[in-house]
């Protein structure tokens, strides 16, 4: 505003005028004049600086449940979480969580889910010899046609071809 322009273009002169005064006690002048300086600028923009902490601290809570809803989806990775289980375990409503999860992450339930599954399948690709179809199922993938179309949509390999190029030799886990 303007009133507040000018409290601060007056503060600031007079800062100036401190800057080039000399003599004993001037420095602790300028300094009492920073700060009341400083105080006004605070009082003024109080609401706008703690709004804005307001909302850094509720979007840290906000990544710190989606973090925990992720837990929750890999724990049952071998199930299909209905939007509605979800929205129950996260205590909002099945809209609200969609919102959300798509505000925080730019991604649905569903895409969420097929990231957490195709990514524990890569783990079991590469760590253990077990047969594909039974990492699909494992990994939640009824069917292994569906379970190699996604994953070769999303990693540009299919289950196999990944297994062969990242395979760790001898230190597969036999299954």
């Amino acid at each position: 505003s303007g009133d507040f322009q000018k409290l601060i273009f007056e503060q600031a002169m007079q800062l100036l005028a401190c800057s080039t005064a000399q003599g004993i006690g001037v420095t602790a002048v300028a300094r009492a004049r920073l700060s009341l300086f400083l105080l006004e600028i605070l009082k003024t923009c109080e609401t706008s600086v703690v709004d804005s902490l307001t909302q850094g601290v509720a979007a840290s809570g906000k990544n710190e449940r989606v973090n925990e809803l992720l837990d929750f989806l890999r724990s049952r990775i071998h199930q299909r979480v209905t939007t509605e289980e979800a929205a129950q375990f996260m205590n909002l409503s099945p809209s609200c969580l969609a919102a959300r999860l798509r505000r925080v992450t730019g991604k649905t339930l569903g895409e969420l889910q097929n990231e957490i599954r195709l990514g524990r399948s890569k783990e079991l690709l590469v760590l253990t010899d077990t047969r594909i179809s039974e990492i699909a199922y494992c990994c939640g993938f009824d069917d292994i046609g569906y379970f190699s179309r996604r994953f070769k949509q999303a990693i540009g390999q299919t289950p196999g071809e990944y297994r062969r190029q990242h395979q760790a030799g001898p230190k597969v886990i036999r299954h």
